[in-house]
């Protein structure tokens, strides 16, 4: 210390009051452990007492204890059932209760907290069981599903799920096992809605999660085979969309059924393979009109559930083109509704609520609630039907089917459905054909499929396909400025086959194609005397030219004097009778051609059209068979000059799944709907063709003198049949836009004794 001048000294006093305590200290035995496993918490040096303390896991409260008069315990607590496998942290706190009376960790001079870490070696085994959870009778063959992203998990022979540290703490669970298989469908039992791994029933002896797995709550999964006109492995754009159209519509087909219901293996053979067997047909028409046989699933001929229901299902098939919308115009074309400018490239699941409702029809044996009972469209018997997607399926209302036999007869009562099914309701049919699946206490409830269990795999064709264009997209060079009308129509020539294309955008001058190859000979005919509502004129345009890779735009020719005249008329068994008005010049009057192309078959040699006289032409044409659907290709035989295209067009009959062909029968009615579905015919009753018989509409080129008064909207028809007896009697409908400023929309018929009515 230093002395004299630098002396500085200071003094305090200190009290030593005990010996040192060392801090609390928290243990486990043992170390590590599974989830839901009961460990004894060793705790040590808490201050002496008889208090309560409070364990944590990982922060969160689980349990409490007692820490005794030495301040030491040994405790049991379980680790949480939900724990994941890995590191955890588990703490103990000295408890009191606060000012509300609530268990809380003391503070201040008070507190005193140990913690330590644990692992989690194994997570809490799952179980599955069949039909309840206590007492287990363990399913051995279910698959456990994770809903967030599918990830599935199989269980041993004691039911016990074989991964059980994949599914964490707040993952929702899905669960099936199969029950039964049939004919193209499986039957399984399922665990219901998704439940939370940390919401299962959990057995403390021996430990573990249960899921009970019953067929109270089954799952029908229904594979079907489909056939496309097309390579759709052409155009990877295309495939991807298809695919997910149908996963979609396996998702509302989930919920029209209450989730009892959806689709499993899907099978795409393309470029017509597997054609004639085929559960459902895919066209690469982009307008045509999805159609379904109702019952078209069965086998053989088969008689409805109900003796009294004088009802036959026949063996049939689901139609559907390349694209639909709601309004049956192309992809991307805008239309009005009720004032409002509808832009259909919004409606982009039209196509899948379109294929589930039509699979109500082939699959469940259910009539349309948009029909009147005797068949006729009404949207007003569709809006009060609420509550049915066999109505209006675009309203999210109506994704259900309906129970209740008050409500069905009051609100559907005025129904095709209702008239054919004599009073049965939608779910009494639907549980009629298939035992397993239940009548919903609330069929209107939203149903979300948990998990995607559709599969689509597609079957490359046998015949090698050619070189895919590497656009879609033509644009069309119409002669004068002009735009596409509402009625023209594109083709594509291959391999001596017709594929329809469908439609151009109405007012542009776009045509999406589909599985378009080089090769190709692409031909749009716009020779329709429609005259649109804005009062432009007829366009009396065609195209064709023959596509190569690079190519995206198609030259038009105009021949304001090309307007056929075509009547197409089955006269024998294996006869059509052609005849055409149309002028020519003297020197062309034997260059008029016609080529008949057979539905998805080679076409025939062309042959001259016989000159009758001044503008009229007709041949008898014999077929190697009884006539079938069948395209038409009308030409004049003429040399022509650079991109100018020869006069040409094409004329269809009962083409697009819509005609009537023998030797078929229909039973309980009815209908026949041209190839762009917006002209039908219906007839009740019973009906039997014979080999060789058709009923079938023809769409029109050019039309016949109109009377002065009239003009023409829309596209026109003729219904044809063989024999004509077959239409003596029955109802028959148009769609179209009505036309602005027109002093009446009204009908007139010549009469049905006349031997060839007009309607106006």
């Amino acid at each position: 210390c230093s002395t004299g001048d630098l002396a500085q000294r200071t003094e305090t006093l200190f009290m030593v009051e005990g010996p040192a305590l060392d801090a609390p200290t928290l243990s486990t035995d043992p170390t590590s452990a599974k989830a839901g496993a009961l460990i004894t918490l060793i705790g040590k040096n808490f201050t002496p007492g008889d208090y309560e303390g409070l364990v944590f896991w990982d922060g969160n409260g689980i349990d409490r204890l007692k820490i005794p008069a030495g301040g030491a315990f040994n405790s049991t607590v379980r680790v949480p059932a939900d724990a994941f496998v890995g590191e955890h942290s588990i703490s103990v706190c000295a408890a009191e209760n606060d000012a509300g009376g609530n268990l809380t960790c003391r503070t201040g001079s008070f507190d005193q907290r140990a913690e330590t870490l644990f692992v989690v070696d194994a997570a809490t085994p799952i179980r599955v069981c069949k039909e309840e959870v206590d007492p287990c009778s363990p399913f051995s063959k279910a698959t456990v599903y994770r809903t967030t992203d599918g990830k599935s998990v199989g269980v041993d022979e004691d039911g016990y799920v074989l991964e059980p540290d994949v599914f964490g703490d707040g993952d929702q669970i899905w669960a099936s096992a199969l029950n039964s298989t049939l004919p193209n469908f499986e039957v399984y039992f399922t665990s219901g809605a998704p439940v939370a791994v940390a919401d299962l029933f959990y057995a403390a002896d021996p430990g573990e999660y249960r899921l009970a797995l019953t067929l109270d709550k089954p799952l029908l999964l229904y594979d079907l085979d489909l056939s496309a006109t097309w390579y759709v492995e052409g155009n990877d754009a295309y495939k991807q969309t298809l695919r997910d159209n149908l996963d979609k519509a396996a998702q509302y087909l989930y919920d029209f059924t209450d989730g009892q219901m959806t689709l499993g293996a899907l099978t795409v053979h393309q470029s017509l393979d597997n054609w004639d067997d085929a559960d459902v047909r895919l066209y690469a028409s982009n307008t045509l009109r999805p159609n379904a046989v109702v019952g078209g699933v069965v086998s053989t001929y088969t008689a409805d559930l109900d003796a009294v229901i004088p009802l036959t299902y026949t063996p049939g098939t689901v139609d559907m083109g390349s694209a639909w919308n709601r309004y049956g115009v192309p992809p991307g074309q805008s239309v009005e509704d009720g004032g409002v400018t509808i832009d259909t490239a919004t409606l982009t699941e039209d196509w899948s609520l379109a294929f589930a409702h039509e699979l109500g029809h082939y699959l469940l044996y259910l009539f349309d609630t948009y029909r009147d009972a005797q068949g006729n469209d009404s949207a007003q018997i569709a809006a009060q039907c609420a509550g049915s997607a066999m109505g209006d399926v675009y309203q999210s209302a109506n994704h259900a089917f309906v129970a209740d036999a008050n409500l069905w007869k009051i609100n559907c009562g005025n129904t095709e459905a209702y008239a054919m099914l004599n009073g049965r309701t939608e779910w009494a049919t639907i549980t009629g054909w298939y035992s397993w699946l239940f009548t919903p206490g609330d069929p209107g409830r939203a149903n979300t499929l948990p998990v995607d269990l559709t599969t689509v795999t597609f079957i490359p064709p046998t015949e090698t396909p050619g070189q895919p264009l590497l656009t879609d997209t033509m644009t069309l060079n119409y002669v004068d400025g002009k735009t596409a009308s509402g009625e023209a129509r594109a083709f594509i020539y291959r391999n001596d086959r017709i594929i329809e294309q469908g439609k151009p955008i109405a007012g542009g001058n776009q045509l999406a194609l589909t599985g378009p190859e080089a090769g190709d000979r692409l031909c749009v005919y716009d020779v329709n005397d429609f005259t649109e509502a804005d009062g432009a004129s007829p366009r009396h345009q065609f195209g064709c030219e023959v596509l190569s890779p690079g190519d995206a735009t198609l030259q038009m020719s105009k021949d304001a004097g090309w307007t056929p005249v075509v009547t197409l008329q089955q006269t024998a068994a294996d006869t059509l009778h052609i005849s055409v008005t149309q002028g020519l010049p003297a020197a062309l009057v034997n260059a008029l051609t016609v080529q008949i192309y057979p539905e998805h078959q080679p076409g025939l040699t062309p042959a001259p059209l016989a000159h009758v006289s001044g503008a009229d032409f007709a041949d008898a044409i014999l077929l190697p068979g009884p006539v079938p659907p069948l395209y038409v290709r009308l030409f004049v035989n003429e040399p022509v000059a650079g991109t100018t295209t020869p006069r040409e067009t094409v004329l269809d009959r009962g083409t697009g799944g819509g005609g009537l062909f023998g030797p078929v029968s229909r039973y309980g009615g009815v209908l026949v709907y041209s190839s762009d579905g917006k002209a039908t015919y219906q007839r009740a009753g019973d009906l039997t063709l014979a080999a060789g018989e058709s009923i079938a509409w023809q769409s029109m080129a050019g039309t016949p003198p109109l009377p002065a008064d009239k003009r023409i909207t829309g596209q026109a028809y003729r219904l044809d049949a063989f024999p004509a007896s077959l239409v003596a009697e029955g109802t028959v409908q148009f769609e179209f836009e009505a036309i602005p400023g027109a002093t009446s929309v009204g009908a007139a018929h010549a009469g049905a004794a006349a031997s060839t009515p007009s309607v106006y």
